[in-house]
């Protein structure tokens, strides 16, 4: 339109003065802000409350204390399962596999579901075995 380039819009045909079509981007643009201000206001808000964008609890960073206790219990859980999971790594078993191990034995990961790959390799590296 800055260009003076003649184009149509599929919803509104051929006949459809150049003025029309300036009003209707206004709108549209407005409409875009409008949406933008409330968004940024709803994040702001959920913010406040202690919910981040993904709808959890907000986690306050800088205790590094309870880091500290995290990391102890979470290596201590590890040790628990060096010895079943040792002789699978040693084996050469992939690290699906060693999931799949661990559910058939009915072993909970730590937040008490089902083993995957990601949650074997966290466990491997704490071990010190991958």
């Amino acid at each position: 339109m800055e260009r003076d380039v003649d184009f149509i819009v599929a919803e509104y045909g051929p006949n459809v003065r150049s003025f029309m079509l300036h009003v209707l981007a206004a709108i549209a643009e407005e409409e875009r802000l409008v949406i933008s201000e409330r968004t940024k206001a709803a994040l702001k808000a959920a913010l406040a409350r202690g919910v981040t964008r993904k709808g959890k609890p907000l986690v306050k960073l800088g205790n590094p204390e309870q880091a500290r206790r995290n990391r102890e219990q979470a290596l201590a859980r590890a040790e628990t399962l060096r010895e079943v999971v040792e002789p699978l790594v040693a084996a050469g078993h992939p690290l699906r596999a060693i999931a799949r191990a661990l559910n058939d034995r009915g072993v909970a990961s730590a937040r008490g579901g089902a083993w995957a790959a990601p949650q074997v390799m966290r466990l491997l590296a704490r071990l010190q075995l991958g």
